[in-house]
């Protein structure tokens, strides 16, 4: 009744004088020995990252792997890891889609305008966040209303893509709503290269169809609580190219959010939330295979910090689920069902020099035996520009519904199957040099073990696999009034511990740099991107070959003009290279785009 009492006290005590301003954020804590890398909206805006795949490719170790034209899936290989061990995570409510086959998250349904900050934790994050957090965690915040103004933006170019998007902001008292629609349309181009083509196969252009809406509510009861309100949707509809035909395709997501951010006390803070996510796909549109699938998820989760001067800071976590996975084709309809609860805690203590901190976290899904993760942190500053890192952790994936359950004419899950398991550690030094350039080295270790692997006829999967992953992070950052510099290099060996083979699609190496210039009311850029050489499989034989490295250059140039308004353009594959990632996919040639943006208020 106590704890009943302070928190309603704290939302209606208007005369109560605080101590701690609350943000939305304010239970939820990151320990400082995890790599975090964050791109805001004005990052965004400014490298003209208008997808979440060319945005996620600019940051160190992720690699992104989209089969050819907008829309079309990708896959994000985060140090290596498969593609499905990322979890995503949006204003707190994990949108990794529960229908998909192997649980990735949809980037095509997410637009960089939808978002104001993207934040990637580099490596696994298991004790902090549970299932499928074992190469990293994708945080994505949707845009918050700060003030009352307009805005409007408009792209065109090749392809015949045309992006439109446009929001409202408005800011009364201790409210604030934002709301953003946006929607594009492109032809597409002809994915499949002419070499890889049957001769009575059909490869027509492969449109794509995006439309979304956004909307968030923010009130502030105090400097004590807040409450947040957030709803999205958003839905595609493109062509896929199938070996000799392509086939239509529809998906769609939407995702309802209630957060209450709570400071009863000083140096005690609360976030409680509500949410609710949908997933839908639909494949083979009009065909005699056509599916349907439907993910449902809701999610209830509290997470509290306190901080105590002497003895570090405590936060402490409950979070439950349930899943549904609902699959359907023209013979019958399936319907899958997960619950999931986990409880967690994460201490950090900040002595003179030394930050230590310790998570540790218990997840029970159903069917499964509970999984218990840690994670032991430490940094260490013995100068004002040098830090060191250094991180132990355990995470781990369970099988997806699909995995386990699936009956259909070409896939039978196996309810056997066990989660796979991950054990890493790092270590890193980060340094600023001559008080200008920030140089960050980090050397990490991953081995997995109890991987699924697909069974020889692909009819269904076991736990066959071991890997072992290792890599070097080098990143270089320089930023003044006049230049931005930011150069990024990682060298990873991925193994695959059965065969002694590389995992397919995993480069050796990759070099990802971003250079901008401003002068006055012009800004203009430079973005290098460098593929090593890669495992992959020949689309028509299936077997294993060597991709070619590849060089992608993209030039970027924006002027503010009188009226404020930002007319901006770009180029990109300058260099006009013929890019198959992965192979039998075809890339863009030579593109150019050229967009405004205006505020209306």
């Amino acid at each position: 009744m106590k704890l009943f009492y302070l928190l309603l006290t704290a939302v209606y005590a208007d005369h109560v004088a605080p101590t701690i301003k609350v943000t939305a954020q304010s239970a939820h804590r990151v320990p400082a020995s995890v790599h975090k890398d964050v791109l805001t909206a004005e990052t965004l805006r400014r490298n003209q990252f208008n997808t979440l795949d060319r945005a996620l490719n600019s940051l160190p170790s992720m690699v992104v792997v989209q089969s050819g034209n907008l829309g079309q899936p990708s896959s994000l290989f985060m140090r290596g890891t498969n593609s499905n061990h990322m979890q995503v995570r949006l204003d707190g409510m994990r949108i990794n889609a529960p229908d998909a086959s192997n649980g990735m998250l949809d980037t095509g349904l997410v637009t960089s305008d939808s978002v104001s900050s993207i934040s990637l934790l580099r490596g696994g994050q298991g004790s902090l966040y549970g299932s499928d957090a074992v190469g990293g965690v994708l945080l994505l915040t949707t845009p918050k209303a700060t003030s009352t103004q307009e805005s409007m933006m408009v792209e065109g170019g090749s392809h015949r893509l045309m992006r439109l998007s446009g929001n409202a902001s408005h800011v009364n008292g201790q409210t604030g709503g934002y709301l953003g629609v946006s929607g594009a349309r492109s032809s597409g181009y002809h994915q499949t290269p002419v070499f890889y083509r049957r001769p009575s196969g059909h490869y027509p252009r492969l449109y794509y169809r995006h439309n979304g809406i956004v909307g968030r509510l923010d009130h502030q009861f105090n400097e004590q609580s807040s409450l947040m309100v957030v709803s999205r949707y958003s839905e595609v509809d493109t062509l896929v190219q199938l070996v000799n035909r392509a086939s239509p395709q529809e998906r769609s997501t939407f995702l309802q959010r209630v957060q209450l951010t709570v400071n009863p006390v000083s140096r005690w803070s609360h976030q409680v939330g509500l949410g609710f996510f949908q997933s839908h796909q639909k494949n083979a549109l009009g065909d005699p295979f056509e599916t349907k699938t439907q993910g449902k998820r809701g999610q209830i989760d509290w997470t509290q910090t306190y901080q105590h001067q002497t003895l570090g800071s405590l936060s402490t976590g409950i979070e439950l689920s349930q899943d549904q996975a609902k699959q359907q084709d023209r013979s019958q309809a399936m319907v899958f069902h997960q619950d999931a609860l986990g409880i967690g805690g994460l201490w950090t203590k900040k002595f003179q020099s030394i930050e230590l901190d310790c998570s540790i976290r218990r997840d029970k899904i159903a069917g499964f035996d509970a999984a218990i993760t840690h994670r032991e942190g430490l940094v260490f500053t013995p100068l004002h520009d040098t830090k060191f890192k250094a991180s132990y952790g355990t995470s781990f994936k369970t099988p997806t519904l699909y995995q386990l359950y699936a009956k259909t004419s070409y896939y039978k899950g196996n309810p056997l199957l066990k989660p796979e398991q991950s054990k890493q550690w790092d270590i890193s030094v980060d340094h600023l040099l001559f008080k200008k350039i920030r140089w960050e080295e980090t050397y990490f270790v991953n081995r997995l073990t109890q991987l699924i692997y697909p069974t020889q006829n692909f009819m269904s999967s076991l736990n066959l696999g071991k890997a072992r992953i290792r890599g070097v992070e080098s990143t270089l950052t320089w930023v003044n009034a006049t230049y931005q510099l930011s150069l990024s290099h990682t060298l990873m060996h991925a193994e695959n511990r059965v065969d002694r083979t590389r995992l397919l699609r995993r480069p050796q190496t990759k070099l990802s740099s971003n250079f901008s210039y401003k002068m006055e009311d012009w800004l203009m850029g430079v973005d290098l991107i460098r593929l090593g050489r890669r495992p992959d499989l020949d689309p028509v034989t299936f077997i294993r070959t060597t991709a070619k490295p590849y060089i992608l250059v993209n030039l970027k140039v924006q002027k503010l003009l009188a009226s404020g308004a930002r007319l901006y353009g770009r180029l990109e594959n300058v260099l006009n290279r013929k890019i198959q990632e992965p192979l039998g996919y075809r890339k863009s040639g030579l593109a150019a785009y050229l967009g405004v943006e205006a505020k209306i208020a």
